[in-house]
């Protein structure tokens, strides 16, 4: 069978995926202004489910108002939101696909413009690519506290609303990336300095998730493997983060790089070589080993590269 790699049927923890397609979480400035859907956003869902993708990642979703990126991202902050997400999930669902919700939190990176509030980070490390002059607040251990709940609340507004999986956004620098990122913390407490510190976030939020998903509910991590910045996350600490993750329970790791201050890594065009992310997943895979599904992103529109790469590196699935 041609693309043999792509479509065979798959399965993270206890979801059955079609074949082994993601759809990547664009950001696509769609929804109502307090974080609702609406029937654009909808339709514009259903219709990449009816092309026969196996998980939609919807984009990256605020889980609380001073996280957000812009004024019409998708939140799963309050409890309005959740009619929408049952609808847009029946219509996703409706024609076999999965939905995926990436619960977020911008920290230094959330627009101060679209949020009306300070940034809150790990450390006083401003954001240079957006908004400039907005400087965030180091967060206190109240406020550490207050952000694992707001993710603990939106994970059971994803369950309501029929969601099939969890990601934890940990990539390009958002708030728990931040946390990892020695470029972006600077903390000299039990959240900073080695790489257990710098770790302690993401998994304490990872446990909370656990415990209100259960044992058979997929999460997964995504992880800017390299953040291209002087001072920032390295490979060999995100492959030996990824082992930590996969001790604490991980059900997949979603590999891609960069932050703000890097977005031309992230947002890679065709004069890119295909597959810019593969040498940094392919690292991963080695530590974590077949103990869970790895996928990666960027530059790989082409079936037959982005096959070979499966076949050549073990990946699971390609976004």
């Amino acid at each position: 069978m041609a693309f043999e790699n792509l479509l065979r049927p798959g399965k993270i923890n206890g979801m059955e995926m079609r074949n082994r397609f993601i759809a990547g979480p664009m950001e696509k400035a769609m929804a109502n202004l307090d974080g609702t859907l609406n029937e654009r956003y909808i339709h514009y869902s259903r219709e990449r489910a009816k092309g026969g993708v196996a998980l939609i990642q919807l984009e990256s979703i605020y889980v609380r108002p001073e996280g957000r990126g812009n004024p019409f991202q998708v939140g799963c902050h309050d409890a309005a939101v959740i009619p929408g997400l049952r609808k847009i999930a029946d219509a996703i669902h409706e024609y076999g696909a999965k939905l995926t919700m990436e619960l977020n939190h911008g920290g230094r990176q959330a627009s101060i413009t679209a949020s009306q509030r300070q940034p809150i980070a790990p450390s006083v490390v401003p954001c240079t690519f957006i908004d400039p002059g907005s400087v965030p607040r180091e967060m206190t251990y109240e406020d550490i506290e207050i952000v694992i709940e707001a993710f603990v609340k939106a994970a059971h507004r994803c369950l309501e609303a029929g969601v099939d999986m969890i990601h934890i956004h940990g990539a390009h620098g958002y708030l728990i990336g931040q946390f990892l990122s020695p470029h972006s913390n600077r903390r000299t407490d039990e959240y900073g300095g080695s790489l257990k510190n710098r770790a302690r976030f993401a998994l304490e939020i990872l446990a909370a998730l656990r415990a209100v998903v259960g044992k058979d509910y997929p999460i997964g991590y995504r992880i800017s493997a390299v953040e291209f910045v002087e001072g920032g996350l390295e490979i060999e600490e995100s492959a030996a983060f990824c082992s930590m993750l996969v001790d604490a329970g991980i059900d997949l790791i979603d590999v891609t790089g960069a932050i703000y201050e890097s977005a031309t890594k992230m947002f890679q065009g065709p004069e890119s070589p295909k597959g810019g992310f593969v040498p940094y997943a392919a690292a991963i895979r080695k530590v974590v080993g077949n103990r869970v599904p790895v996928s990666v992103a960027q530059r790989l529109n082409d079936p037959e590269f982005a096959s070979a790469v499966m076949e050549k590196e073990g990946f699971e699935y390609i976004r």
